[in-house]
């Protein structure tokens, strides 16, 4: 019989496995390893910031300063709607260690975003994604607007282009922020979201009629030009 060997590992494979190592793994891990140190070192300025804040003492606490107020009030409830699922769970696990954020659910379509609004009680504001598979951000807009009124919807995508924003404007988004931009930018965009007046088309039928007949009623009849005489 036939002497079957169990070392059938041969140096020029070594190589060819260090090789292929050096290109593709070794940048991707060095990359990895950079992102988890920036995303650790921002965990931990803004940790002691905290801190910081909660060793202020009393007598300025009862001053009625920012920091107090924020302490005292209840948390902006905060949903996010994005089909990326490694992207929408780093930046849930982000906004929960916020004061003052608080993001319990997180869905990747805009159609369990939709459900959920009819079925639990709607958040402050919701982070939408505009570049979703089957309904986008902007075709979910005027369906969270009339399932919660209240509720401020921010728009974030990969592109921001002009045309895109103005038609998530128009249909009732509070803003409209790029995915590059800073953490900070977001926070601030999150913290400071209002919902924005209801626009006609996404009224409920007889609303939308009435002001309809309003603005009817009130548009300006236009000057009839007289005809020169000859």
């Amino acid at each position: 019989m036939a002497k079957v060997s169990c070392l059938n590992f041969k140096p020029t494979n070594a190589k060819k496995f260090y090789k292929l190592y050096k290109l593709l793994l070794l940048p991707a891990s060095l990359f990895v390893i950079k992102k988890s140190l920036i995303a650790c070192r921002a965990w931990a300025m803004r940790k002691s910031e905290r801190d910081n804040v909660a060793n202020i003492p009393n007598d300025q606490a009862e001053l009625g300063t920012p920091n107090s107020q924020n302490q005292t009030s209840s948390p902006r409830i905060v949903w996010l709607v994005d089909d990326d699922d490694t992207y929408r769970v780093t930046l849930k696990q982000l906004l929960n260690l916020e004061r003052g954020l608080n993001c319990p659910h997180d869905f990747s379509t805009a159609p369990l975003v939709l459900n959920a609004l009819q079925l639990l009680a709607p958040p402050d504001v919701i982070l939408l994604d505009d570049e979703m598979p089957g309904m986008t951000g902007i075709e979910a807009i005027p369906h969270i607007r009339q399932l919660a009124p209240a509720a401020a919807v921010l728009m974030f995508s990969t592109f921001k282009q002009n045309q895109r924003v103005k038609a998530a404007l128009s249909a009732g988004a509070s803003d409209f922020l790029a995915k590059s931009e800073s953490f900070e930018i977001f926070l601030t965009a999150l913290r400071s979201a209002k919902a924005s007046p209801l626009p006609v088309a996404a009224m409920p039928w007889p609303m939308a009629k009435g002001i309809e007949r309003v603005q009817r009623f009130f548009r300006p009849v236009p000057a009839v030009k007289q005809s020169a005489k000859t």
